[in-house]
């Protein structure tokens, strides 16, 4: 807990909705919660019974593109994996989100489920758009699915992993 400072920093700045200070607090201060942190940014999951779900990562906008998301996310994945290897790990991302969802394909996790319609974009629907819709949109904004992913981490990865 003597990060969550920081990390909540990290969070203002990254994100349009970010979390509360309370919402750090509670994750946090939770035994099973798993967190990494760097000086440009964080990672943030907790077990769940018998997998792992990532919630949060995020890198400050001035050291985007640099690979350090990548490195954000292996740490991750390996405290997780020192922790509670043989566990299937989850997260979510919104489908507009395709730096996001390329980085988790690139650390192995695969698609498997969609919400349709989940996250309101701040994008209005366009006028064709409206003629169109298939369903009632609150205040004609433009929706994007949830896209669910998940990896399964054998403990024997990391273990290759040490030997590389």
């Amino acid at each position: 807990m003597k990060h969550i400072d920081r990390i909540f920093e990290i969070e203002q700045i990254c994100f349009d909705e970010p979390w509360s200070y309370a919402m750090f607090e509670a994750a946090l201060s939770n035994p099973n919660s798993i967190c990494v942190l760097e000086d440009y940014g964080y990672a943030l999951g907790m077990q769940l019974f018998d997998e792992c779900e990532l919630h949060s990562i995020a890198v400050l906008p001035e050291h985007r593109g640099q690979g350090k998301a990548y490195v954000l996310m292996r740490k991750f994945l390996e405290k997780a994996n020192s922790v509670y290897g043989g566990s299937p790990v989850f997260l979510e991302v919104a489908s507009r989100n395709v730096h996001a969802i390329k980085l988790y394909q690139k650390c192995g996790f695969v698609e498997i489920a969609r919400r349709k319609n989940y996250y309101k974009s701040s994008t209005l629907l366009t006028e064709s758009e409206l003629r169109t819709a298939e369903q009632p949109f609150e205040l004609h904004y433009k929706y994007d699915d949830a896209i669910l992913m998940c990896k399964h981490i054998e403990r024997k990865e990391r273990k290759d992993e040490q030997n590389q």
